[in-house]
């Protein structure tokens, strides 16, 4: 999905750890086209992996990963 450009300065590990808030995006405000996110879960039978999120964008013809995040939890 596009994420807006905005949005995905908090991504990257180094941005991750600041305790304000990401400012309110204004629709008016949101640029898209720069940054793309993929969230991804697999399932087995009942059981569920944490979620894996890419983010990526455009650099020439490709979309690159710039930033990764996993939601893991302890059963």
């Amino acid at each position: 999905m596009a994420m807006p450009d905005p949005m995905a300065d908090s991504f990257p590990c180094e941005n991750r750890h600041s305790p304000e808030e990401p400012p309110e995006l204004r629709p008016a405000e949101a640029k898209y086209g720069t940054y793309y996110l993929s969230v991804s879960r697999l399932n087995f039978d009942e059981a569920q992996s944490p979620k894996s999120l890419l983010l990526g964008t455009k650099e020439k013809a490709r979309l690159n990963v710039v930033a990764w995040a996993t939601d893991a939890y302890v059963h």
